[in-house]
């Protein structure tokens, strides 16, 4: 299981709240679970609030701060037993509750009318294509498409402003300008605070919570320093995802269903690690034919184009590949593909550590990899101001010295990074 079983109870809820809700419900909701999806069916919506839930201080209190956005106090009458003013009253935080960008789209959505949103889309034409738009009907997917291209956020709404004053909507362009003023105080009361805790928002690292950082998901397809990587992820605050013994084909399904969740989760930061034979640059997991998962397929997963929601949020993989010689793999007779390799990370906020050594190292007794265990070890010791990068060039350097002393069990470690700000894990 990727995620914790909810509550059997919680779980009939959310599917009566799903059922009860119509199709323009539905996608809100979606959306007011910070999601980019598009898909407004049951079975999604359902989906997207159960994992949000699950994650939640307060689940109850989480639901009826949707469901009082969406107008829906029926269904809270009916499920909490509680009428409009008794909710007002018990919800008097759900802004805190409900991201306050994500409830200002929403609300600007339900304001405006049909020829409003022909309107946005033609001032759009230039930054939305015709394509994207033609299905279009509410301005709440015309934001969605421009969260996607990263053209509008909630730090950023000086496009929402404009194309609401340019079809003259200026009761809603002054809500926009509203929220600006509210954001600006946001950002001065956060830079006032790190100046007195100079490790606390600064500009130039990245924003990780001391909880709930994000999701870790662990591939050990050997079965040795899995339980050491879990330790260390799980004492950094990660929600570890462990998987062991997977074959090419079920690691590529199971990252695919980790990125699909992703875009359901409001996270500050990705991990990957994967622990495997391979074979080039193609990852074998347990399969003894075939060409295995090329690496650049494990990476493309969770890039921009495929996973909006990591969009700006550091990404970090690491990979201990233990290569297999070509003439000791068998290949499939009908696979003539041929391997693919490693290229540079085209996207933003990547950190790529690849550490190959020879499959022969399996053979030793009690074997433990070098670079693992540097990187744990680097890991645990860091101090609140190492830099990731930092205890990138420690690992570099214990293995450094490992080969210098061993160099007939060679490792060799093939950094790539993307990273645009510091990154302190500790």
């Amino acid at each position: 299981m990727l995620y914790h079983e909810s509550n059997h109870g919680e779980e009939e809820m959310i599917n009566a709240i799903a059922e009860d809700l119509t199709i323009g419900e539905r996608k809100q909701a979606i959306y007011l679970c910070e999601s980019l999806i598009t898909d407004s069916s049951v079975a999604c919506v359902r989906e997207t609030l159960r994992v949000k839930v699950n994650f939640h201080a307060d689940p109850p209190l989480f639901i009826m701060s949707i469901l009082r956005q969406l107008g829906r106090y029926d269904i809270l009458k009916r499920v909490y037993k509680v009428g409009r003013n008794e909710i007002e009253k018990k919800i008097q935080t759900y802004r805190q509750v409900l991201p306050r960008f994500r409830v200002l789209m929403v609300t600007i959505s339900d304001n405006l009318q049909m020829e409003d949103v022909e309107q946005i889309k033609f001032l759009l034409g230039r930054t939305l294509s015709h394509e994207k738009t033609e299905n279009i009907k509410t301005f709440l997917e015309v934001m969605i498409e421009l969260e996607k291209l990263d053209s509008v956020s909630p730090e950023r709404v000086e496009l929402v402003e404009d194309c609401l004053r340019n079809i003259g909507r200026l009761d809603l362009a002054k809500i926009v300008a509203a929220y600006k003023i509210t954001q600006i105080i946001w950002v001065q009361n956060a830079t006032n605070m790190s100046m007195l805790h100079p490790m606390l928002s600064q500009p130039d690292q990245y924003n990780l919570r001391a909880d709930q950082r994000g999701v870790c998901v662990i591939i050990d397809c050997v079965g040795n320093d899995g339980g050491m990587l879990e330790n260390t992820f799980k004492a950094l605050h990660f929600n570890v995802l462990y998987h062991s013994m997977l074959g090419a084909n079920e690691i590529f399904e199971t990252l695919k269903e980790v990125s699909k969740h992703r875009q359901s989760r409001n996270e500050d930061a990705f991990v990957c690690c994967i622990i495997s034979r391979s074979l080039d640059d193609n990852i074998l997991g347990t399969d003894s034919y075939g060409r295995g998962l090329p690496v650049k397929n494990i990476r493309d997963l969770f890039l921009g184009a495929t996973c909006p929601k990591m969009v700006g949020k550091p990404k970090l993989f690491f990979i201990q590949s233990y290569v297999v010689p070509e003439s000791d793999h068998l290949e499939q007779d009908d696979c003539d593909s041929l391997p693919m390799r490693e290229n540079l990370p085209t996207d933003a906020d990547i950190l790529w550590s690849h550490c190959r050594t020879d499959e022969s190292q399996l053979l030793q007794e009690q074997h433990h990899s070098v670079y693992l265990k540097a990187l744990t070890d680097a890991l645990s010791k860091a101090k609140r101001e190492t830099d990731l990068l930092d205890v990138q060039m420690k690992v570099n350097g214990a293995i450094y010295d490992h080969n210098q002393k061993h160099p007939e069990a060679n490792y060799h470690c093939d950094v790539k990074h993307t990273l645009r700000k510091s990154l302190y894990l500790e």
